[in-house]
């Protein structure tokens, strides 16, 4: 049920942005087709190519990455980083961190898809799972901190 709602709001999306840029385009008078073509043949072919990109989209935009660490030791810098990036805690449960985004224009745009979640599959394996871009962003920064600080303890 996860997968075909995730479908749904992605095609939603992408249906809101296509017609946005067919009323920009038709108000500036560069559209190219008329309104016969777009409910037609060329209308369909769209309409199949978004409903196709939506249904794979949950595959290929949701991922969980894993890296070098521990909740419990460095949960702290966890915290810190994913509010950084703007991400606020949510809960703590089961040994895992729900993080959802801090700004509801992000929250929008992301349609409610915007948890990340840090969990620890192994004693020194943390998992961050959720939507490809808040994956992304959140493996590097908490990577970035959790090398910078071996190295200062390295150091001492």
């Amino acid at each position: 049920m996860r997968y075909f709602a995730r479908a749904l709001k992605h095609f939603v999306k992408m249906a809101l942005l296509v017609a946005l840029i067919y009323l920009a385009m038709n108000a500036t008078d560069t559209l190219g087709i008329n309104q016969q073509e777009l409910l037609g043949t060329k209308g369909l072919i769209l309409l199949v190519a978004l409903v196709a990109l939506s249904a794979a989209y949950p595959s290929y935009g949701f991922v969980e990455r894993t890296l070098e660490g521990s909740i419990q030791k460095d949960r702290e810098l966890l915290v810190e980083s994913m509010i950084r990036g703007g991400y606020s805690l949510q809960r703590e449960e089961d040994g895992q961190m729900h993080f959802r985004a801090s700004s509801p224009i992000r929250r929008l745009l992301a349609m409610g898809d915007d948890k990340v979640t840090i969990g620890q599959p192994t004693a020194n394996t943390l998992s961050i799972s959720g939507q490809r871009k808040g994956v992304v962003e959140a493996e590097f920064r908490i990577s970035s901190r959790l090398r910078i600080g071996r190295e200062e303890q390295n150091n001492d």
